[in-house]
């Protein structure tokens, strides 16, 4: 099962963005006019979502943190910027010249070329690393009701009973439908609502529902 674009081998005009020294906001717009579905907005996220993000990953404990589609790496940069090393860090990125940037701007950050519902084979090269968050910029309600189901129960699956998964979309509503979360004994909940963002952006935060009697 896949959802992400499967054809972007090679040189892409990423690639030539980056390294004609262009803002990332521009890699990114390139990205999203050649695949809008797959990329869900027309620039990175900003700062102040970054940043909200990062202060919630953080407070979920000092285990291993995953990102799901770091993209230009700017939630990547805000998360070492809170505190995250780089060692506890996996990267995951689906696009071939948004992972090999990645590599070199986080050289020791674990960044894997990949599909983000195969996550429970990429931590079996990292055995014994506890995860405490898992970061998502993924446009996750752009996903049919299996995707968002696989991704968010792989998700649990790796994450330590306090851990937690935070996803920002657009918008004030919840991501997945409630049965989702529902049926995989979920809590789902607005952590913020960052106004300073292109467009602005709600914040949640999933956990196990049985943390909150």
């Amino acid at each position: 099962m896949r959802f992400l674009p499967d054809n972007l081998a090679g040189v892409s005009p990423i690639t030539e963005f980056r390294e004609s020294g262009l803002p990332a906001a521009a890699a990114f717009f390139w990205q999203w006019v050649q695949h809008p579905r797959e990329t869900g907005a027309i620039s990175p996220s900003s700062p102040f979502l970054a940043r909200a993000m990062a202060r919630e990953a953080v407070s979920a404990g000092d285990g291993m943190v995953i990102e799901l589609g770091a993209g230009t790496g700017v939630i990547t940069q805000a998360l070492v910027d809170a505190g995250v090393t780089p060692e506890r860090l996996l990267i995951v990125e689906k696009n071939p010249a948004l992972a090999a940037s990645l590599r070199r701007r986080f050289a020791d950050a674990r960044i894997v070329e990949g599909d983000a519902t195969q996550i429970d084979r990429m931590m079996r090269l990292h055995d014994g690393l506890a995860v405490s968050a898992i970061v998502s910029g993924l446009p996750l309600i752009l996903f049919d009701l299996r995707q968002q189901y696989v991704l968010l129960k792989k998700s649990f699956d790796l994450l330590k009973p306090a851990g937690r998964f935070l996803q920002f979309t657009y918008g004030p509503a919840l991501p997945v439908p409630r049965q989702i979360p529902d049926r995989l004994g979920l809590r789902a909940e607005r952590a913020a609502f960052i106004l300073r963002n292109v467009p602005p952006a709600t914040l949640w935060r999933f956990e196990r529902a049985r943390l909150h009697p």
